[in-house]
């Protein structure tokens, strides 16, 4: 395989490699519950800022990430939670 093979073959790995660092970073969050309410809010303030196709993806990750602070806020409120 010559230099450029190797070039393409690296280029298909980080494809690959940075995607699925994403997906094991987001269920760390879940399963540590490392993210502090602050920082949950602070992210949903700037979810509504993104591009609407963006919104419901965000939404989802938030929820996923903290279900337990998204039921809470929700539980009694008359808003609904801010993501």
């Amino acid at each position: 395989m010559g230099t450029r093979g190797m070039r393409i073959v690296a280029l298909v790995l980080l494809l690959i490699a940075v995607p699925a660092a994403v997906l094991l970073y987001v269920l760390a969050l879940r399963l540590t519950g490392a993210l502090p309410e602050s920082d949950l809010a602070r992210l949903a303030e700037l979810a509504r800022t993104l591009p609407r196709p963006l919104v419901g993806v965000t939404r989802g990750t938030l929820n996923f990430v903290a279900p337990a602070m998204a039921r809470a806020e929700t539980k009694g409120a008359a808003e609904p939670r801010p993501w």
